[in-house]
């Protein structure tokens, strides 16, 4: 018999968490997939910038320069019409171009439109190549994710499984390309998933570790970012204590940017006027500030060698956090993790400046170090993730841990306080809010509505459906992001184990159960039968939408002669 562990995090095979040997087989054939596409769209990437802007050797920030003024602003107007058109055709094959991928993990499984997201992730490193100012491991978490979903689909996974492995392919695909394997598997279940444990750790690990042994075939196994051995000064933690909160509120500020451009997408043919609009606009911007240009890691690698002045810095810093939101805005596809590095490796750095006019600050590419981290950890409510990240893109900040830790406490609990959205999860976030908004009046039979329920989005965890069903009466109803009704949860479904997937997994759409729901449309009379026959509420849903805008039961009836 198996013994239960005194280890929180270790469960026994009893609680379901051991998965299957095809799972396994899947996490493995999904590490050599995401690294072998990681590689190729690297390559894809380097080339696409030497052709865009005309050079053969060195790195992309020390050639842009080079490049002639109309040559940046050509390239990036070029950049925009490739943009439109390729999302256009997309939209014109398929209906759609897609949700981004925390939208997609959580509220469809992790099922991801296999062609469609492969044509999306060439175009957002080709567009990256060609300057616009977004991260290039979007493509890579895409490429990893859609192929992991296409095998699970393939393999027929339960839901909570494909959700699983869509984030480790995408954490792998991110593992590959940066040379980072153990940052890839934490940020895949801290990030992506929202929760750390044992189960969901196994799976990740061995994904990104054999996505970036594969990478090794097409790509250097080199850090990303080279950086001296700096060494450890009490003054450096001392400023990241000055310095975690305002790196926080900085971090705020960059989400609250990200959330506006992702709701500031436009529709129809404005998107094209748009996209081309401010690509061109970035092409004329670089003309005096080449460096805006691309996901920014020229950028960063010159803060943490502490190669820009001060009178440079804040211009670019502004320029960062006003560029790639409003790519972002443009709808076109790109990632935020570089980015997001950057802008926290500016502020360090600004930070560190003026830190030095008070003190002595011999190492001041620490501070742009240190500055990366905290705000990384902060806009991505993902601590130890970016802790790893940093490690392993320098792979010579180990000495800095005490004042990085610091830090990243600062600026994460301040950015937590201010807002609990990350630049992940505000999609998610936001959807949830909008699909558990219901109204109910007008029609027939307004007299039998009652507010003895209680509505939750799909992607509730566990806990979060646990905490509200204690503190209810009624029942609560399940809607996914587009506020359609998905089914029911009582008290008893709290207690359903779900077929291999682990508590810290399970979303309110795993517990959900088929209910009868009543018709807006349909009479007085036939909705007093109904719930003359039901002891609890039952949903009300519009037919023409399927959304859920109310509840009915005999008790609404007697509350209101009562009354």
């Amino acid at each position: 018999m198996t013994q239960r562990s005194p280890q929180p995090n270790v469960r026994s095979s009893e609680d379901g968490f051991l998965f299957p040997l095809k799972f396994w087989f899947l996490v493995v054939l999904s590490g050599i997939c995401a690294g072998l596409a990681g590689g190729a769209l690297m390559k894809l990437l380097h080339a696409t910038q030497q052709i865009a802007f005309g050079y053969h050797s060195g790195t992309f920030l020390d050639n842009t320069p080079k490049a002639s003024d109309e040559r940046r602003i050509i390239v990036l107007f070029l950049a925009g019409v490739i943009s439109v058109v390729v999302r256009r055709m997309l939209k014109a094959m398929t209906g759609g171009s897609g949700a981004e991928l925390s939208e997609t993990i959580w509220f469809r499984a992790g099922k991801l439109p296999f062609w469609s997201s492969l044509v999306k992730a060439v175009l957002s490193i080709i567009t990256v190549g060609m300057g616009v100012s977004l991260g290039r491991e979007g493509a890579l978490k895409q490429t990893g994710a859609a192929i992991a979903s296409r095998l699970a689909q393939w393999f027929r996974l339960p839901p909570g499984q494909q959700r699983l492995l869509v984030a480790c392919a995408a954490g792998a695909g991110m593992a590959a390309a940066y040379n980072v394997p153990f940052g890839g598997a934490i940020f895949a279940v801290e990030v992506l998933l929202g929760t750390l444990s044992l189960p969901l750790i196994l799976p990740a690990l061995a994904a990104s570790f054999i996505a970036t042994g594969v990478s090794f075939v097409l790509l250097p196994a080199r850090p990303t970012y080279s950086v001296p051995a700096y060494s450890l000064h009490l003054t450096d933690a001392l400023w990241a204590c000055l310095a975690g909160p305002v790196l926080g509120l900085g971090a705020f500020l960059w989400v609250r940017a990200i959330v506006w451009a992702d709701a500031a997408v436009p529709r129809g043919w404005k998107t094209v006027a748009v996209t081309i609009l401010v690509f061109t606009a970035l092409g004329v911007v670089a003309v005096q500030y080449p460096d805006v240009l691309g996901n920014g890691k020229g950028v960063v690698q010159r803060a943490y060698l502490n190669q820009y002045a001060l009178n440079l810095l804040l211009p670019l810093l502004a320029l960062k956090m006003i560029a790639a939101p409003a790519c972002l805005s443009t709808g076109s596809p790109g990632g935020l993790f570089t980015p997001t590095l950057t802008v926290g490796a500016l502020m360090g750095a600004v930070l560190g400046h003026l830190w030095a006019l008070v003190l002595p600050a011999p190492q001041m590419g620490v501070f742009a170090i240190v500055g990366s981290a905290a705000v990384l950890a902060a806009a991505t409510q993902g601590p130890i993730s970016a802790v790893a990240f940093v490690l392993e893109l320098t792979h010579h900040a180990t000495p800095l841990m005490v004042p990085m830790l610091l830090a990243i406490v600062g600026a994460s609990l301040v950015a937590r306080s201010l807002d609990n959205r990350s630049v992940y999860s505000a999609p998610v976030v936001s959807g949830m809010k909008a699909a558990e908004k219901r109204i109910l009046s007008g029609t027939p039979f307004d007299r039998f509505s009652t507010e003895a329920f209680s509505v939750s989005s799909s992607v509730a965890p566990y806990a979060t459906v646990l905490r509200r069903m204690l503190f209810q009466h009624g029942p609560m109803f399940v809607v996914d992001n587009e506020g359609k009704l998905a089914g029911e949860i009582r008290a008893d479904d709290l207690n359903r184990q779900q077929s291999g997937i682990p508590r810290s997994l399970t979303t309110a759409a795993d517990l959900a159960r088929y209910v009868a729901a009543v018709s807006a449309h349909a009479t007085e009379r036939e909705v007093a039968e109904m719930v003359a026959r039901e002891a609890a509420a039952l949903p009300v849903v519009d037919p023409a939408s399927g959304k859920l805008i109310g509840a009915v039961a005999v008790s609404g009836e007697k509350e209101q002669r009562d009354a």
